[in-house]
C-alpha cells in the first residue's frame, strides 16, 4: 500500500477511481442522472439530484475498530472529520457515496471477510450518525501542509444505506 500520509498521491489515484466509478455506474444504472461535477478542484467529484457527491473509495478495513471503539471490524469505516465540515460549510448538504471493496485477510490478529458493496450516506444521515460516532486521532499526522485531516469518525456500515452488493456466489459461478 502506498504511503497513507501522501495526500497528493491520494488526489491522483482519486481521480483516476473516480472516472472508473462512473463508467461503472452507468453500467449497470445506478444513481440515473449522476453526472461529473463541474466544480473547482477538491470539491466533491459529482452531482445527484441537485447536490453535490464525494465518492469515498474504501480498500481497508479499520481491524482496530472493535478493541477500540466496540465497532466490529467487518463493518467499520472512517469520515474524515474535514470531509465532514466541508460537507457541512464548503458545499453544503453534500451526499457521500462508499465504494467499499476489500479482501478476506487478518492484520494485527483481527480477521475479517470480503467485501464488495456501494453504500450511500445523505447528508442528513451523516449528521445524525455523527453525533454519536467515536472520532480515531491520527498519530502520524501533525500540522501538515498537504491538509490531512487528524482525525476521522467511525461509521458502522450496517448503518448507512446499502445500494448495492456484489454477491460472491453469483461471482464464482458466473463462467461466461
Amino acid at each position: 500500500m502506498h504511503n497513507t500520509e501522501d495526500k497528493k498521491w491520494w488526489i491522483e489515484y482519486g481521480v483516476k477511481k473516480e472516472a472508473e466509478f462512473l463508467q461503472w455506474c452507468e453500467e449497470r444504472n445506478l444513481f440515473a442522472g449522476l453526472q461529473k461535477s463541474s466544480a473547482p478542484v477538491y470539491y466533491p467529484e459529482f452531482t445527484y439530484q441537485g447536490r453535490y457527491l464525494d465518492l469515498k473509495t474504501v480498500q481497508t478495513p479499520f481491524f482496530m475498530a472493535g478493541k477500540k471503539y466496540g465497532i466490529d471490524p467487518n463493518f467499520a469505516i472512517t469520515l474524515n472529520t474535514q470531509d465532514v465540515l466541508d460537507c457541512t460549510h464548503k458545499y453544503p448538504k453534500c451526499q457521500i457515496i462508499f465504494d467499499i471493496d476489500w479482501e478476506s485477510t487478518t492484520q494485527f490478529g483481527v480477521s475479517v471477510k470480503a467485501r464488495k458493496e456501494i453504500r450511500f450516506l445523505s447528508y442528513e444521515k451523516m449528521q445524525g450518525l455523527i453525533k454519536e460516532a467515536p472520532i480515531h486521532q491520527y498519530h502520524k499526522r501533525g500540522d501538515d501542509l498537504q491538509g490531512n485531516a487528524k482525525g476521522s469518525y467511525i461509521l458502522d456500515l450496517r448503518d448507512i444505506e446499502l445500494v448495492w452488493v456484489e454477491d460472491p456466489v453469483v461471482k464464482y459461478l458466473d463462467w461466461g
